[in-house]
């Protein structure tokens, strides 16, 4: 099970062992949010508080859940993320950890455009 937590002043991801005994393991140093596991739930995504995307392995240790050594996958360069809340979706991995949809921002230039369609039932005739 992932948890985020503001407890401390700052997002931060926790683990914890899912029907079974075990302490909550706080899993970046530094602060985070968004996580996600990879399908067989041995690695951890998430965001570090730059916008960094971060793994990390997650194993089990003596007293539940141990996580290994975080390491950067995409620097801040390439991520629009931010850590505002537990619940943004601004990526998603696919089931076996290799895959990567990442919101990026559009062109400043344009402006955002809203195309509505009325009377569309008159359309699929």
């Amino acid at each position: 099970m992932r948890i985020v937590s503001t407890e401390s002043g700052r997002f931060e991801v926790y683990v914890q062992p899912f029907r079974r005994p075990g302490q909550v393991v706080r899993v970046p140093t530094a602060g985070g949010g968004q996580p996600r596991w990879r399908g067989d739930g041995k690695e951890l995504f998430y965001l570090a508080p730059d916008g960094t995307l971060m793994t990390v392995s997650i194993g089990d240790g003596p007293d539940g859940a141990a996580a290994g050594v975080p390491t950067t996958l995409l620097p801040l360069d390439r991520s629009r993320a931010v850590i505002e809340g537990p619940d943004y979706d601004d990526y998603d991995v696919t089931a076996d950890g290799q895959r990567f949809l990442l919101k990026a921002p559009g062109d400043k230039s344009e402006r955002p455009q809203i195309h509505v369609l009325v009377e569309w039932p008159a359309v699929l005739k």
